[in-house]
């Protein structure tokens, strides 16, 4: 039996759409915990809907990068994360001072479900116009 990941079975637009709208449950779900049992297995979920998340980002952007410019496409996938990991501390820093831990984690849930939005806008758009072009002429 030949395994394919999820990303092969679906669209990857809404297989990271999918995830993300799981993960922002996640991170709701987690600023309302206190039980370290249910902590620890929301952390698991987060961890292994990540390693999903960046699978299918990484096939979206490697396929749509074609051969010649896979590797810089990927690279500048890394470079926009490593952005987001220089700055996202800062403000999630400021945010837990101000407003307390608990809203961090309802702040990362707005904006991973604001994400979820765009990239399910995005690919509704891709799809659109991948329907109304004109069939390739052989």
């Amino acid at each position: 039996m030949r395994e394919e990941s999820l990303s092969a079975r679906l669209p990857a637009h809404w297989t990271l759409a999918g995830v993300l709208v799981v993960e922002a449950a996640i991170n709701l779900m987690i600023s309302r915990t206190s039980s370290p049992l249910v902590l620890t297995m929301l952390l698991i979920l987060e961890g292994i809907g990540f390693g999903v998340f960046l699978v299918s980002a990484q096939t979206a952007v490697a396929s749509a990068a074609g051969g010649g410019n896979r590797g810089a496409a990927v690279g500048l996938f890394w470079m926009a994360g490593s952005l987001g990991d220089l700055f996202g501390p800062i403000a999630l820093g400021v945010i837990a001072q101000e407003l307390g831990l608990i809203a961090v984690f309802q702040t990362v849930a707005v904006a991973v479900l604001v994400g979820a939005v765009l990239v399910a806008g995005f690919g509704a758009i891709d799809a659109y116009r991948s329907r109304r072009a004109p069939a390739p002429v052989a």
